[in-house]
């Protein structure tokens, strides 16, 4: 690099993955929450650490003091730009840039080829110097955010009388995403601006091949994805990444919280494609994305000799490129110099500034952002960095919780667990009403002898919402001969809806006494055929205590069911007629646990069975809307998850299969919902319904 800071990433072997806010996984979220709103306000509960110890999170203080007044001033003097009341133009902070990397770009190119533009389209623009505050707002630093918006809305506001109104027009995608999604006010990129307009340009004899990197917050967040290609088309060859569009990945960094060992080699590949694509240069509309894809080749461990790395290529903003082919500002040009920021006349916005008490930033909008997740992790799955979006959903439910604003609904069952042991409000000793006579002899306690086998733990839902289902469980294990317990009433709720609500205390006091249960009861093999409370036993009691499960094995049910039909313990027949099922991954147990094949081999070893796949299973499989507590929440939400789940099942199949009882219970009312609007109604069943009705003797669930 030439001279500056060193900025070389220093990281770990995989870096700290956080969302970037790309909305890359939105399209696969079951209910399309607004993560942005869970993942900011995350943040301010709990400030991250940003990229190089915070380093470029100066740049945001940088700009919201105040320096991007004189830069923006500076703009509206520069050499070719026809300054005027047409329209407000924002040049936003890339020339702070230049002034804090001192690199060979020329970041304050792209707003200044901004202005070449307009002017070439007779436009005479009013240049306002201001912040948005987007990397403030995507930092989490919210009321730093707030405090900036108001200056930066009424220095805006009195442009846009002097214009007479209109759209303010950006030279950044984050600016025109931070006015028209966080400011509400109307806003448009150049690209955007310039669609359809005569541009006075003297293109090259020929054109240069280059590709155009989308942005974030142009592609996905606008779906502006021909403007900038076809301002290009005007004085260059543009070629392909060869991204679907909707599914081009992010540049890796966004509001400098993410740039790491990962984020590096995934612009890496980004820059390899661009020159397998044979292009001469990669174009953005973005200066974070600049920034961090031309961060590359100024790396202290880049190295030009080495023939593994990416030949040198030049990485430009859409509109300084487009000047300078269009003739408007030679390539030889002498360089612009900002103004070095001055700090002096800040107004000290940031600094006075004292946190808000929580509850101020816990509004009704986030609390019905993180309680609408399922926590299915379906996007943590389609996110290629594994960004933490559960730990941002959670730190936001515990907060809520810590301030009494958990949605009533939710919070009523974190009470009846706490009263009746049961998140349903219904009396303890409802528990063991529906248990069968095999169940009610295998309480511990009411027959002699050592320790069992296995220590079944049915869980709240098969107890007193599905009765039939929990006789199911009983009949296949009698079936085998299992040497078995149950805990009765004394099994208590295994404190899921707790940890779902985000209350922690009463979480873990649930959690103690259910292990203490289970070494008292001598529990070797714990089986449970819920996949809530498996999830609960095998990755979040551990958390609680250092020492769980120890010598203990936690199995779900169908895990130690496919145990007992390879040891040849289970006495299974032959079905009358074939049946075609296709299986239904719970998240609980699929992402969450990794548990996929089990089910599936169990199912597969049944006579008359034939395996058909949702077109969305395993690691992809899509929710059924019953997850994270949002059937509590919003049942009308859950519902239409359950049926655009059952929407894409394939034809032909005569029963949908799961592992989890609360996924039963959802797709059956979905699969009401599907045939009520004249589709299709398969027979949802518990995996162990399936099994017990290839049992010799057994009939069908």
């Amino acid at each position: 690099m030439s001279g500056g800071l060193p900025l070389g990433c220093d990281c770990g072997p995989t870096g700290a993955a956080e969302c970037t806010s790309c909305r890359i996984c939105e399209e696969v979220c079951p209910p399309r929450l607004d993560l942005a709103r869970v993942v900011v306000t995350s943040r301010w509960l709990d400030a991250p650490t940003t990229s190089h110890e915070g380093l470029f999170a100066s740049l945001a203080t940088l700009a919201a003091q105040g320096a991007a007044g004189p830069v923006g001033e500076w703009h509206s003097t520069r050499s070719g730009v026809a300054p005027g009341e047409d329209v407000v133009f924002l040049p936003g902070e890339a020339a702070l840039l230049d002034a804090f990397f001192q690199r060979d770009a020329e970041y304050a190119a792209g707003p200044h080829g901004a202005l070449l533009l307009m002017a070439a389209a007779g436009v005479r623009p009013l240049v306002v110097g201001a912040s948005t505050g987007h990397d403030l707002f995507y930092q989490g630093r919210l009321d730093e955010f707030e405090a900036l918006k108001e200056r930066t809305r009424t220095a805006l506001e009195e442009a846009l009388e002097r214009t007479g109104g209109g759209a303010v027009v950006c030279a950044s995608a984050e600016d025109a995403h931070a006015l028209r999604d966080l400011y509400k006010m109307e806003a448009v990129h150049v690209t955007e601006f310039l669609e359809g307009r005569e541009l006075e340009l003297r293109p090259p004899t020929t054109r240069p091949r280059v590709a155009f990197f989308d942005p974030c917050r142009l592609g996905r967040y606008r779906s502006a994805y021909d403007q900038p290609r076809e301002l290009l088309s005007k004085v260059a060859e543009v070629v392909d990444l060869g991204y679907p569009r909707g599914e081009e990945p992010c540049c890796g960094v966004s509001a400098w919280v993410n740039c790491n060992t990962w984020s590096k080699s995934h612009r890496e590949g980004i820059l390899r494609r661009a020159v397998e694509a044979g292009a001469e240069a990669l174009v953005t509309a973005c200066p974070m994305c600049q920034v961090h894809l031309d961060c590359y080749f100024n790396e202290e461990g880049y190295d030009p000799d080495d023939p593994s790395s990416v030949p040198l290529l030049r990485v430009a903003d859409i509109c300084e490129l487009v000047a300078e082919l269009g003739g408007l500002r030679g390539p030889d040009a002498p360089r612009l110099e900002p103004p070095e920021p001055d700090t002096g006349t800040a107004t000290g916005l940031l600094g006075p500034i004292p946190k808000s008490p929580v509850p101020r930033w816990l509004t009704d909008e986030a609390v019905r952002a993180a309680h609408l997740c399922t926590l299915c992790l379906r996007c943590v799955h389609e996110c290629p960095q594994d960004a933490p979006v559960l730990e941002h959903v959670m730190e936001v439910r515990s907060a809520l919780c810590s301030e009494g604003l958990t949605p009533p609904d939710v919070a009523a069952m974190v009470t009846s667990v706490d009263d009746h042991g049961n998140p349903f409000g219904e009396p303890l000793g409802k528990r063991t009403e529906a248990y069968p006579p095999e169940l009610e002899a295998r309480i511990l306690g009411e027959e002699e002898g050592g320790h069992p086998e296995v220590l079944l733990f049915l869980g709240c839902v098969y107890s007193y919402q599905d009765p039939r289902a929990l006789a199911t469980v009983a009949r296949v294990l009698e079936a085998a001969g299992v040497d078995y317990a149950v805990l009765g009433e004394a099994e208590g709720c295994c404190g899921y809806v707790d940890y779902l609500a985000g209350a922690g205390e009463a979480f873990e006091e649930v959690a103690s006494a259910r292990m203490e249960g289970f070494r008292s009861a001598g529990a070797r093999v714990v089986v449970t055929p819920c996949s809530g409370c498996h999830r609960t036993f095998s990755q979040l009691y551990p958390g609680v205590s250092g020492d769980w499960p120890g010598e203990v094995e936690v199995l779900h049910l169908v895990e130690y069911l496919l145990r007992l039909v390879q040891e040849g313990r289970l006495p299974l027949g032959s079905a009358a007629e074939g049946t075609t099922i296709a299986y239904h991954d719970p998240c609980d147990l699929g992402r969450h646990a990794g548990v996929y094949d089990a089910p599936r081999e169990l199912l597969g070893s049944l006579d008359g069975v034939t395996m058909v796949e949702f077109p969305d299973s395993r690691e992809s499989a899509m929710c059924c809307g019953g997850g994270g507590g949002l059937r509590a929440f919003d049942a009308e939400v859950s519902q239409s998850i359950a049926v655009e789940r059952l929407g894409t099942l394939p034809g032909g199949v005569d029963v949908v299969a799961s592992a989890c009882i609360s996924c039963k219970g959802n797709l059956r009312q979905g699969a009401a919902g599907l045939a009520r609007t004249g589709g299709p109604r398969p027979k949802v069943m518990d995996v162990v319904e399936v099994v017990a009705s290839r049992l010799t003797g057994g009939e069908s669930g």
